[in-house]
């Protein structure tokens, strides 16, 4: 914690590495109370030939939509408080309210015209590192929005904004249901203040 006048950007080596990603993960600060700064950080290397490279987030099929959007006939069935339809409004700065104590809490959307739809991609903002949903579960289902469902994952979202894709995206096998549930199983951090972000489930509209 002291300026080195010779060479002010401080260094640190180790085992050379070849990857796509680095995640810096910040443990503590100078001095321990709550008002850092984050300074200008580098890394030095040399970088792989531009083939090997490959976009973070999966591109959209054609014909695929997303199937919760009012204006593709998305309807939210059930939900622990009016305000969850705030998560499928399409702003997104418009967030659902919700406690840890009651964990986990359940949504269930149905479809255009409450007909089954094709999908297999889930969508979550992350707009900023906050109190936002961490690990969830998907279901889906055929009979009815209590009836019996069937889970497709359980996931996990990264506490942080992906600049480039603020959307993290979770993959499935491509499922065909008349009904989805969200399942929330925890959030960052766990206390019991958390926002439930913007959410889209991409997919093929009903015929």
């Amino acid at each position: 914690n002291i300026r080195m006048v010779r060479d002010p950007y401080q260094a640190f080596t180790f085992p050379e590495a070849t990857a796509k990603y680095l995640k810096l993960r910040v443990l503590s600060a100078w001095p321990s109370d709550c008002s850092q700064l984050a300074t200008q950080i580098r890394l030095m290397g040399k970088l792989a030939p531009a083939a090997t490279t490959s976009a973070s987030q999966p591109a959209a099929s054609p014909g695929e939509v997303n199937l919760l959007s009012a204006a593709q006939g998305g309807q939210l069935l059930g939900a622990p408080d009016p305000s969850w339809q705030s998560a499928v409004s399409g702003n997104d700065k418009d967030v659902a309210g919700f406690g840890c104590t009651s964990l986990p809490l359940e949504a269930v959307f149905a479809f255009k015209g409450g007909q089954a739809a094709t999908f297999s991609r889930f969508e979550i903002l992350i707009p900023y590192t906050g109190k936002f949903v961490k690990d969830f579960e998907l279901l889906a289902a055929d009979d009815s929005a209590t009836g019996t469902y069937r889970s497709l994952g359980k996931f996990t979202t990264q506490n942080l904004l992906l600049a480039k894709t603020p959307y993290q995206s979770f993959a499935f096998p491509e499922t065909t249901a008349k009904f989805l549930k969200l399942r929330i199983l925890s959030a960052w951090p766990s206390d019991c203040t958390q926002s439930l972000t913007q959410i889209r489930l991409m997919g093929k509209p009903p015929t």
